[in-house]
This record gives C-alpha cells, structure tokens and sequence, in this order.
C-alpha cells in the first residue's frame, strides 16, 4: 500500500492498474482467499472509478462554465463603473463635488508635476 493516498497517482500506474484488473478476467482458476480480491469485487472497484471520474469531469466542465459566467459578469459591472465614472464626469464636471462623492480626484486635487531643480555648481 501507498504511504500517502490522499493524491492522485500518475497515468502511467493508472494504465497499469487497469491492464492487471483487465487481465485478471482472462485467468480462469483465480479463487483468492480474500473475498474483497475476486473478479467481481474487483470489476466494481473499476467501475465505482469510471464512475467517479466521471462526476468528475462533469464537475470541472461546470466549474468552467460558471467560472466563464462570473468573469463575463465581473468585466460587465467594471465596465459599468467606468462609463457611470466617465459620465458623472461629463455631465457635473471635473471638479464637481460628485466626482469626489464617487472617488476621484477633482482637477483642482491633482498635483501638477514640476521639473526637478539642477543643483548649483554641477
């Protein structure tokens, strides 16, 4: 047994796995002495896998999906909130008192850049 089986294992044991539990159909006096290791606990060991990684798979196409969702709806509202920005900007003017109400700067906040001054003597 694996130390840790709380991750998942590599294709390649997967692959193997399968191929020994494929095989062991094809072996006809198998009769182990653990009731849990017969051919047909072991075929529905596979397929309790095949169907989980099924619910898997569906469960990631859905979580894309609503990830899309999400995405597409956060873009909308941003977009939303700059033309709300720009519009409030266009109809009150820069320095409106419903420019900073909304949290910008008015022009008149703004510093203005000024030029760094040359050291005398250089």
């Amino acid at each position: 047994m694996a130390k840790d089986q709380t991750r998942r294992l590599s294709p390649a044991v997967r692959a193997e796995d399968l191929d020994t539990l494929e095989r062991l159909k094809t072996i006809a006096n198998y009769k182990p002495a653990n009731p849990a290791l017969t051919k047909e606990a072991c075929e529905t060991v596979v397929n309790d896998m095949h169907t989980a990684q099924g619910d898997e798979e569906q469960t990631a196409a859905l979580l894309d999906q609503k990830r899309a969702l999400a995405i597409e709806r956060e873009w909308a509202r941003h977009n939303t909130a700059v033309a709300v920005r720009d519009a409030i900007e266009v109809q009150f003017g820069k320095n409106s008192v419903e420019v900073q109400m909304i949290g910008r700067k008015t022009e008149d906040q703004r510093k203005r850049p000024t030029r760094k001054q040359k050291p005398e003597g250089k």
